[in-house]
């Protein structure tokens, strides 16, 4: 037997170690991993692997063909040789470096010393013809566990065969239906219909391959945890089926046909185990109906692009970052001249993904995207819908703009705020002290995109315009004000507006359930929590008796599916501009963000309300954000907190011109102060 190894990365031997087939460059919707084998015979190696580098002195965990070669075993390094890798696919307890050799393991391999086991827990070896060889491997570190599925190679037949009957029937009586679910059909379950034949109970589907081959699963009930998936091969035409059980993640049966093939699968109960076959029944036929999205617009597949990711997917394990951005590049190039549009799609929210969105696509990028979604013919309306979408956010985010406003820290906001087309943006992680970040341009604004952010900014606001910066801040301590939600309280009450603020409750005890409980500072919903008793309130602020501390607020939870955020540019305590935009959530009792929003809309904001909030800005100078909510009983106003600072409404969900002009209204002269930006006064 030849081994051929290729375990690309350190595998770590706090996971199960599966060995997989090299998947598809783009994992389709919904898709599965791809089928494995051998999963726990690749611990043993990996594990023998790592004892013979450690006792090499090999500090790189790296096991290549040639390295293993050395060992006098015969290793298959040939190119048309399957290639591997080792894939996570679940925890267990910490696996014992085995004390023998890696030659002496790989042979006992080739021999068939170790069994395939049907579930994940370690490696399993076949019964011992002698108790010196069982003391002899328990001595080498191998975990010997008795198989959960009797393997019926070697040992007793008729006993295990029995014991296996029992075991099959036992399972099979509490099942009422059997599901397919398979790569061609996004893995939606299609149940099988039942037959009997030979007192044996028989059930077959008929599928149809949307794309050349394809991959499957029996699911028990629609229940994962009960799942049938590939054993040992039997006769022409059939394999074993090991489960039902959660260990077959990504161990599927494969079919061997082109697009349009018609295939009977069947699924045999026979007493001694569940027997899977399949047979082709109608080759296919040149139909669009069951082309490939993945495949190029002619409907043949487009190699260009396949292999400019499959060679990304390795880049990446091992190459530098200017490598995987220059292969997915090209990448893009090749999908959009291919008509690829699902995976050039794909990339693109790859790109957005890493490093909070830090690394942005180039107009490049976007252009190959959008050329893939006009040429793809197969991809119907969602490419059309597609391609308008990206050709907006071209438009929205225009071309070679320069810095002008930059958000700090880092937050998760680069693709939206690019999307004013002003030249903002979320790229700069500053996170405060020292040295000061440095303008991008001699007219760049810094704002912030946090509350600690936003007081930091306050404290060193001479010294950031010292050093080229713009900036609209004011006294500290106001920013401080508005931000603690204690403290916003009690501006509440020195200024006459406790009755536009939820019931606050300083002792437990005496608070109507159900409650918010707040840390006095914090943002993004971070420590907010609904509380239904006083011990619960205790036991979370870790007071045994006694009001609350200034750390914590308990008030009236405000019950209602719809929030308003508005955001506010104030200037010494004038608002200049405002925009204000309603959310429906799917719940009328939540902490945001847990909790699913249904709709968004820009609305106007009353005169009451810009009232309310004109009074709690007096000093401020700067953006500010008031989350608020009505009491259904009475409709009365309620604010649940303030940000001094950009909030996400305004970076991210305002309309992109109204958001466009709140910025330049900083920086198009309409204001009159000095040339720096210092003491800016409204027109």
């Amino acid at each position: 037997m030849a081994v051929a190894l290729g375990l690309f990365g350190s595998p770590s031997r706090d996971h199960v170690l599966s060995l997989s087939k090299w998947p598809a460059p783009i994992a389709r919707p919904g898709a599965r991993p791809s089928r494995t084998c051998r999963p726990a015979v690749l611990v043993g190696v990996v594990a023998a692997c790592k004892a013979a580098c450690v006792a090499a002195g090999h500090k790189r965990r790296v096991i290549c063909c040639w390295q293993v070669r050395k060992l006098g075993l015969k290793v298959s390094a040939a190119s048309d040789a399957p290639s591997w890798k080792a894939e996570a696919s679940g925890s267990v307890p910490d696996l014992p470096v085995p004390s023998l050799s890696l030659r002496e393991f790989l042979l006992g391999l080739d021999h068939g010393k170790y069994a395939r086991p049907s579930r994940l827990q370690g490696i399993q070896q076949q019964p011992a013809s002698s108790e010196d060889s069982v003391r002899e491997d328990q001595r080498s570190g191998l975990q010997l566990q008795e198989p959960s599925r009797p393997c019926l190679e070697h040992g007793n037949h008729d006993a295990r065969a029995l014991e296996s009957s029992e075991s099959s029937q036992s399972w099979v009586n509490g099942v009422e239906d059997f599901f397919v679910v398979a790569d061609w059909s996004d893995w939606a379950f299609e149940v099988m219909e039942r037959g009997s034949g030979s007192g044996e109970t028989e059930l077959k589907l008929e599928v149809q391959l949307r794309h050349t081959g394809g991959e499957f699963q029996i699911v028990c009930d629609k229940d994962w945890s009960r799942v049938l998936y590939p054993g040992e091969a039997g006769e022409a035409g059939e394999a074993e089926a090991l489960g039902p059980d959660s260990g077959g993640h990504g161990r599927n049966w494969s079919l061997n046909g082109q697009a349009g093939d018609k295939f009977l699968l069947r699924l045999l109960l026979r007493h001694d185990g569940p027997v899977v076959s399949w047979e082709l029944v109608e080759p296919g036929v040149e139909d669009h109906e069951y082309q490939d999205p993945y495949l190029g617009h002619s409907g043949h597949e487009a190699r260009g692009w396949q292999e400019a990711i499959q060679q990304l997917e390795e880049v990446r394990r091992w190459g530098q970052d200017h490598q995987v951005r220059s292969l997915r590049s090209e990448a893009l190039k090749l999908c959009g001249e291919a008509g690829a549009s699902a995976p050039a799609l794909q990339l693109l929210e790859e790109i957005w993904s890493e490093d909070k969105q830090a690394n942005e696509p180039s107009q490049a990028d976007y252009q190959a995207v959008l050329r893939a979604c006009e040429l793809d013919a197969l991809g119907g309306e969602t490419a059309r819908e597609a391609g308008a979408a990206i050709k907006q956010e071209m438009a929205e985010r225009g071309e070679g703009q320069p810095d002008r406003f930059c958000l700090t820290p880092r937050v998760w906001w680069h693709r939206d705020v690019r999307r004013m087309g002003c030249g903002a943006n979320n790229t700069l992680d500053w996170q405060g002290g020292d040295p000061l970040p440095v303008p991008p341009t001699a007219r760049s604004w810094l704002l912030p995109a946090s509350d600690t952010m936003a007081v930091e900014i306050a404290q060193q606001q001479d010294a950031l315009r010292e050093a080229g910066w713009m900036v609209l801040s004011c006294d500290p301590n106001i920013v401080r004000r508005l931000d603690d939600k204690v403290s916003l309280q009690a501006l509440a009450r020195d200024s006459g507006l406790c009755a536009y603020f939820p019931e606050r409750f300083a002792v437990p005890e005496l608070a109507s359930y159900p409650c918010i409980l707040k840390p006095a500072a914090g943002e993004f919903g971070s420590g907010v929590q609904i509380v239904y008793s006083p011990e619960s309130v205790r036991r979370i602020a870790g007071l045994d008796s006694g009001e609350l501390t200034s750390q914590w607020l308990l008030q009236e939870l405000v019950i209602g599916c719809y929030e308003y955020s508005t955001s506010l540019l104030v200037v010494d305590g004038r608002i200049l501009e405002k925009a204000c935009i309603r959310y429906k959530y799917d719940a009328e009792e939540y902490v945001w963000p847990d909790v699913t929003e249904l709709a968004k809309e820009l609305v106007e904001p009353s005169e009451l309300e810009m009232n309310v909030m004109q009074k709690l800005v007096q000093g401020y100078s700067g953006f500010v954000n008031f989350n608020y909510k009505f009491r259904q009983r009475d409709g009365q106003m309620l604010i649940m907190e303030a940000n001094a600072r950009v909030g996400a409404d305004l970076a991210c969900d305002v309309p992109r011109p109204h958001a466009r002009s709140m910025l330049e209204m900083l920086d198009r002269g309409m204001y009159r102060g000095q040339e720096n930006g210092l003491d800016l006064q409204p027109q």
